[in-house]
């Protein structure tokens, strides 16, 4: 494949990111449907695991929402820099990934696991560059200054900064709010599956080490 095909996909992925990820998301949970684990059930490995996967969903919607309290309703409007964004350019997505590791414990699913790491660390990074090039174009030096100080991709904590008030735009946080739920619905989704394979409803046609 050319770099030039490569470039036109990664951009299609940028452009299209929410119906890809949900694409990608529904090819997981086909794989998870008729799949299990050749480890024994209900060992200490695989409650942690569970466990695991229930902490960073936990995590990544607390973590999320906490970022649309600043975001919703501001993204082209303003360079924001309060709360996680004084952490860390791109909260969000850091949050994200957080999740992902959460489902792909939460699947019990060596091969899901680690296809949903690989995929997000392929396609991601270019969507982070994409919205920081519109960032510079927007924001200018005032965009430079705030890369000098803050991390890309790990947080700083020694770099936190936050306002007293902050104005809420309610119906764009609430719908993005929503939006955020979706990792623990997935992985709601993802204990129903689990369930059903116990009971035997759903057969598992192949067992991944």
């Amino acid at each position: 494949m050319s770099m030039i095909t490569q470039g036109k996909n990664m951009q299609f992925f940028v452009q299209n990111r929410i119906w890809c990820t949900r694409v990608i998301a529904s090819v997981i949970l086909i794989l998870v449907l008729f799949t299990g684990h050749s480890w024994r059930e209900y060992t200490f490995w695989d409650m942690l695991i569970q466990w695991l996967g229930y902490l960073f969903i936990v995590i990544t919607t607390l973590g999320r929402i906490w970022c649309f309290v600043y975001i919703s309703g501001y993204k082209d409007d303003r360079l924001i820099q309060y709360g996680p964004y004084s952490l860390v350019r791109n909260p969000l997505y850091v949050f994200s990934f957080i999740g992902t590791i959460g489902l792909g414990f939460a699947t019990e699913n060596f091969l899901a696991f680690v296809l949903m790491i690989i995929l997000f660390c392929i396609f991601y990074p270019s969507v982070v560059d994409d919205e920081e090039k519109l960032l510079k174009t927007l924001y200018g030096k005032a965009f430079d200054d705030y890369i000098k100080k803050t991390p890309r991709w790990f947080p700083d904590f020694k770099n936190y900064n936050d306002v007293e008030e902050y104005p809420i735009k309610p119906r764009i946080f609430i719908k993005a709010m929503l939006e955020s739920m979706w990792f623990m619905w997935f992985y709601m989704i993802l204990q129903i599956i689990e369930n059903l394979h116990h009971m035997g409803i759903i057969p598992i046609l192949v067992t991944i080490p």
